[in-house]
């Protein structure tokens, strides 16, 4: 009646005997309606799942990690053979140094690089801390000057309250991300293993002895930072290097998109292009970092070829091809090693989700 559903329940009297038709019935009814809940069980299993799934992914991410960094190690195997190799082609007899030294003042002047203040340094033990203690200082100048063009014009007051957080910040940032880096690197500049160009101090630190006609590339260095389109903007475009770990990251992390699944959004469009072409990105972000080092070999050589003794100046060109090299390598490992790292990774997770 009006749309409602009644159900004939049996009537109890002392009279009649007692039925239980209508009531097994309604029993009846309710159990075949009736779903048990499994509540409990589907949580745990999702719970345990997705344990699973969470353990899978940084098991594949880590992997992708392991065997990206073990493909571009695979210069260090090289290294051992290189640097002894370089060192034996890059150095001159002690009867020939000091007719190298004077061909490199020579270069600077006539670069116009002396006329800009460069000066060529030679490392030893003694004057490493004193070395590292200059570049940072001129680390923290462009801090300043940065601050300043973002601040603007600032009173006597403000300018006071800016040096403290400069002191305070940007120095100490300094020296902890560079001090013992920076120390490292001038050590090894001593011992003989490095040459170095830092355009900020307008330093060009040599070994005392050895790898002494690598100095006209660290020359070159020096030229490209000052003079020409090309060579200035391939020395500021070298920072492009630093793009590498995060596309790394992302190419790692990015969940390979299902056949025919396309991206939903500007960010899935970005990163899922990154994961695609990550190979390419790191190849591309770490080319003008190849192409000036490319660059400041050939304008350092080209610049020392007629000052320098003819039977020096000979062994310059394979010396830097040589060095050259292993910037090239460099690179084409990282590509390599980044695409074989998201192949592991893909294929870890592809297999613990769907087994064989």
């Amino acid at each position: 009646m009006n749309g409602i559903q009644s159900f004939n329940t049996p009537t109890l009297n002392s009279e009649s005997p007692v039925s239980f038709a209508g009531t097994s019935n309604i029993i009846e009814r309710i159990n075949s309606n009736t779903v048990i809940p499994q509540y409990p069980v589907q949580i745990n299993a999702t719970k345990s799942q997705n344990k699973q799934n969470l353990a899978t992914t940084l098991l594949g991410i880590f992997s992708g990690f392991a065997v990206s960094a073990y493909t571009v190690m695979q210069l260090k195997w090289i290294k051992p053979w290189i640097l002894p190799k370089l060192q034996e082609m890059g150095s001159v007899s002690e009867k020939n140094l000091a007719e190298v030294d004077k061909a490199a003042e020579k270069v600077l002047q006539k670069t116009g690089l002396t006329a800009k203040g460069f000066k060529i340094i030679k490392a030893t033990h003694e004057n490493v801390d004193k070395i590292t203690d200059s570049i940072l200082k001129a680390i923290n100048n462009v801090t300043t000057k940065i601050t300043d063009k973002i601040f603007g014009k600032q009173t006597k007051e403000q300018r006071k309250i800016l040096k403290k957080i400069r002191n305070r910040s940007f120095k100490k940032l300094s020296d902890n991300m560079y001090r013992e880096k920076l120390r490292n690197t001038i050590s090894m500049i001593a011992d003989g293993k490095n040459a170095c160009c830092v355009p900020v101090t307008k330093r060009i630190i040599m070994p005392q002895k050895k790898l002494s006609l690598t100095v006209f590339h660290e020359i070159g260095h020096a030229m490209n930072a000052n003079f020409g389109a090309l060579g200035k903007t391939l020395s500021r475009a070298r920072a492009a290097s630093l793009l590498v770990l995060p596309i790394a990251l992302t190419a790692l992390i990015k969940k390979k998109k299902a056949p025919g699944e396309e991206p939903k959004g500007n960010f899935d469009k970005a990163t899922t292009f990154v994961k695609n072409n990550a190979g390419k990105l790191t190849f591309a972000a770490l080319l003008p970092m190849v192409l000036e080092e490319g660059l400041a070999s050939i304008r350092g050589y080209g610049a020392a070829k007629n000052i320098l003794n003819p039977k020096l100046a000979k062994k310059i060109p394979l010396t830097y091809t040589l060095a050259f090299s292993t910037y090239l390598s460099f690179a084409i490992l990282s590509a390599i090693g980044i695409n074989l790292g998201i192949k592991v990774k893909d294929a870890i997770i592809e297999n613990k989700t769907n087994p064989i």
